[in-house]
């Protein structure tokens, strides 16, 4: 008892340092998982699954810009910014150019948990995404909660992974209930 006891009062005293001195990339994920939510409350299912796929290709596009050739062009401005920059420009244009614009038919019957769970999946993503483009030793800088989720090298594979398990997941639920 006395073990479990301790346990807890060092986990309640990294509590108090994270929230009485929150560091960059924590009030980041705060702000992120906010969006998230109301992203999530006023996003049709079909927007979040565009948004989604456009991230994995803004992605898969935006690793084949030279940051390192832009670097020596722009001399005061991070490798970091000009690729992180780079994906969220990417990002945005695919989805301003290619998102359908909503239709007013009235209430959407899509399950409120599945537009929550696919918007946090879409901020994990876009969150291990950013920190992977930070170099190894800003990764250090982390706090360790977002060092182990988002910018970790076990996580890579998960996040990648974990959003397209889980459209297949929805999906097939969707056929299972329409029978």
């Amino acid at each position: 008892m006395s073990k479990f006891l301790s346990q807890f009062a060092v986990a309640q005293n990294a509590a108090r340092q994270v929230i009485g001195n929150p560091t960059w990339d924590l009030m980041l994920i705060f702000l992120f998982l906010a969006i998230g939510f109301f992203y999530g409350i006023s996003a049709t299912r079909k927007r979040i699954i565009s948004l989604l796929l456009y991230t994995y290709v803004a992605v898969a596009v935006s690793v084949l810009i030279p940051a390192s050739s832009l670097s020596a062009l722009l001399p005061t401005v991070d490798v970091f910014y000009l690729r992180a920059g780079a994906f969220i420009a990417l990002l945005l244009l695919l989805y301003l150019f290619l998102v359908d614009r909503p239709r007013r038919n009235g209430p959407r019957e899509e399950p409120w948990w599945q537009l929550f769970f696919l918007s946090f999946l879409q901020i994990g993503l876009l969150l291990h995404i950013v920190f992977s483009f930070l170099p190894p030793e800003r990764i250090g800088e982390l706090a360790p909660v977002t060092r182990a989720v988002f910018a970790a090298a076990r996580a890579h594979l998960w996040w990648y992974i974990l959003p397209l398990v889980v459209l297949a997941v929805i999906k097939r639920m969707e056929k299972d209930r329409r029978r």
